[in-house]
């Protein structure tokens, strides 16, 4: 007898990262929402972000020190070193799925994770919004949010301030970025590649 599945043949199976119980060097971090805090997941288990080994942390530290944007946004608050780092962590590495943040040792690039259509992290040089590999700038995500909401050109525009024969160069070369024809098509690829939820 055939092994069963309840996915189709055509449709892969991803496992969400860090679950692997033989793998420890691999680390999955997560954000949580509702108190900007992260935890993370390693061979198989959930760990608070405060347990997170000494040279993984060295490794956020250094990309946040790194990064200009970041450090002078977390300049503002009073917040400690620790808090600082988790932070910019729950910024770049918030979203939980099928790919490591840390594999064998190694930090991996953002991810397409926003806390929110206008969050903080966008202006991080460490941060970058993709879809299919390909970097999206601060005004085709809001083409991309506003057309997710069903907004009209004319609103589209209005919320950039440009005219609608502007918005619709604008909105060609999304199109050409993205393989895409339609504001539907952009629409789904940012769905596919985690930019709106």
């Amino acid at each position: 007898m055939k092994d069963k599945s309840t996915t189709p043949d055509h449709i892969s199976q991803q496992l969400i990262a860090g679950i692997n119980l033989k793998n420890e060097t691999d680390i999955e971090f997560f954000g949580i929402k509702k108190n900007k805090t992260v935890q993370f997941l390693q061979a198989g288990r959930v760990h608070y972000f405060r347990e997170l080994p000494a040279k993984y942390f060295v490794l956020l530290h250094k990309k946040m020190n790194s990064d200009k944007p970041a450090l002078q946004y977390f300049s503002k608050f009073d917040y400690s070193l620790t808090r600082k780092v988790e932070l910019y962590t729950y910024f770049l590495y918030g979203y939980l799925d099928h790919t490591p943040d840390i594999i064998s040792g190694m930090l991996q690039v953002s991810e397409n994770f926003r806390d929110s259509p206008h969050c903080p992290s966008l202006a991080f040089s460490g941060k970058d919004m993709t879809i299919d590999g390909v970097s999206l700038t601060l005004r085709e995500l809001t083409i991309i949010d506003m057309s997710a909401r069903e907004c009209t050109d004319y609103e589209i525009a209005c919320e950039l301030n440009i005219t609608n024969s502007t918005l619709d160069w604008h909105k060609r070369n999304l199109f050409i970025k993205t393989k895409t024809q339609t504001k539907l098509g952009v629409v789904m690829k940012a769905f596919m590649n985690h930019i709106i939820h």
